[in-house]
């Protein structure tokens, strides 16, 4: 799904794990007058088929043939969570093709051990129990208590077109979360600008991590957002949304 206007930037937004494209349907009407903008679904996610092999290298791979269908030379890449994965995993493989990278609740490290062996007790208990459980108490996690108690509507939305998952998708995201490599040496080689935009309550990427890395790029840009947790596109739109412009504008005027 995309809206297409001639010589605007491209801005090409990649959802997270157990979730899809309309994950940032809060964001179209503020970004889309000034953006054409690319929403693609991860293989087995929202409308896209499954793949035989589900890889983040694969997803990578599937966003640059996306942008070769639609003849996009250069583009901004936002990735939430795991599509920050598959961001990260973009950049190390077309360079040439970023006007920007934006690492949105997300890292360029890779799990670590206590991470990794949470990703296993989930697959094993996914396989034994089926989703719903898994994703009941996944969804609980992603939003801070507050705005969930406010915006059940939001969450129930989500959680649901989670629900219409296989369990093979999510398992396969899963274990190639778990096999993905250290990618923050990627960080260092990238000419074009890289931001983090950091929740103070999210518990999937916390802002430690962030700090950990965000010196690395030549030109890195920090915005914090103290009221959200791993969800700030819903928990606090109005302030994400602006970082996300202020970045864009950034990397187009120095581009």
């Amino acid at each position: 799904m995309h809206h297409h206007h001639a010589n605007r930037p491209y801005l090409v937004l990649v959802h997270g794990f157990c979730s899809d494209h309309q994950v940032w349907d809060a964001f179209i009407p503020i970004l889309s007058p000034h953006y054409n903008l690319l929403l693609p679904d991860m293989a087995g996610y929202g409308q896209s088929e499954m793949w035989n092999e589900w890889t983040i290298e694969g997803m990578a791979d599937m966003i640059a043939a996306l942008l070769i269908t639609e003849n996009i030379s250069r583009c901004l890449l936002i990735g939430h969570s795991m599509g920050g994965y598959v961001a990260i995993t973009f950049a190390h493989r077309h360079a040439d093709k970023l006007l920007g990278l934006m690492l949105f609740h997300t890292t360029a490290f890779d799990d670590d051990e206590v991470k990794k062996r949470n990703r296993r007790q989930a697959i094993y208990l996914i396989q034994k129990y089926g989703t719903r459980p898994f994703l009941t108490a996944f969804y609980d996690s992603l939003f801070t208590k507050p705005y969930a108690k406010q915006h059940p509507e939001v969450v129930n939305v989500q959680e649901q077109r989670a629900e219409r998952l296989s369990m093979d998708v999510i398992v396969r995201s899963s274990e190639a979360m778990i096999a993905r490599p250290d990618r923050s040496f990627v960080l260092a080689q990238l000419n074009c600008p890289v931001a983090y935009v950091m929740g103070a309550h999210d518990t999937f990427t916390t802002y430690r991590r962030s700090l950990d890395e965000c010196y690395l790029p030549k030109i890195s840009c920090l915005y914090w957002l103290p009221n959200a947790g791993h969800m700030s596109m819903w928990e606090d739109t109005k302030q994400s949304s602006a970082y996300v412009l202020e970045f864009t504008a950034f990397c187009t005027n120095t581009n």
